[in-house]
């Protein structure tokens, strides 16, 4: 997905109009048509408005390559988790479910990957003792609900690379556009683990179902609630809402 695509998304799932981000974010509206439609890339400042007034984190809109250490919200650390684990600097650890193949949240750990390790000592002061190890002992255990979130996405990840992995290219069309599907979802659902815990679903006034969108239609709210990706979302994040 495209920033301008995020950002879209991230807008709808709202059920808010181009004209409510721009009034919200100060930023005139046709700069969002503009953002949307990717004619135009806003700058870092824009993109934290637009995060913020959505209430995802930065790098849900930017991506996860870009480059981020502003942690004001829970959404924002998942991203920073996200960009550590997939440049190698941590990886994941824990139990699998034997069925599911998802991580069991009370094991899921954060191991810090030995690129980085190799540099660290560890000590751990109790009030009467200090205990000391290398960097590779270490384990960090995150709260609940990110450990919930970061589960999530590693699934979606390794669906899609195993999808990759199943077929060579040059793809028949029929699996091109199923990639390009799984590849949007696997976007939203990495969109959806930073959403911030301070998130208040569907505040009123973003429920406009008469103000047109830059193409002419209108937000559904019955349409967008019964889509099957709001559905699929519905279920695997109904525990953060």
């Amino acid at each position: 997905m495209t920033i301008g695509d995020r950002i879209r998304y991230c807008r709808t799932r709202l059920l808010m109009t181009q004209s409510q981000l721009a009034e919200r974010t100060g930023i005139h509206p046709v700069s969002i048509r503009k953002y949307e439609t990717n004619k135009t890339i806003p700058q870092p400042e824009q993109i934290r408005r637009i995060a913020d007034v959505l209430c995802v984190s930065y790098t849900a809109i930017a991506g996860l390559d870009c480059a981020n250490l502003d942690i004001k919200e829970q959404g924002d650390f998942v991203g920073f988790i996200m960009q550590l684990q997939k440049k190698g600097l941590v990886s994941f650890t824990g139990t699998r479910d034997s069925q599911n193949k998802l991580y069991l949240e009370d094991t899921f750990r954060i191991r810090i990957s030995p690129k980085i390790a190799q540099y660290l000592t560890i000590f751990v002061k109790n009030r009467s003792t200090t205990v000391n190890a290398n960097g590779d002992q270490l384990e960090i255990q995150l709260p609940e609900r990110v450990t919930h979130n970061l589960i999530v996405w590693e699934a979606a990840t390794n669906i899609y690379n195993n999808a990759i992995n199943s077929y060579t290219e040059p793809y028949p069309d029929d699996v091109k556009e199923g990639l390009r599907i799984l590849a949007d979802t696997v976007d939203k659902v990495e969109i959806e683990a930073q959403v911030n815990s301070a998130f208040v679903w569907l505040p009123n006034d973003f429920r406009s179902s008469n103000e047109p969108d830059s193409k002419g239609t209108t937000a559904n709210k019955k349409t967008s609630e019964d889509s099957p990706i709001a559905q699929l979302l519905k279920g695997i994040f109904s525990t953060n809402y």
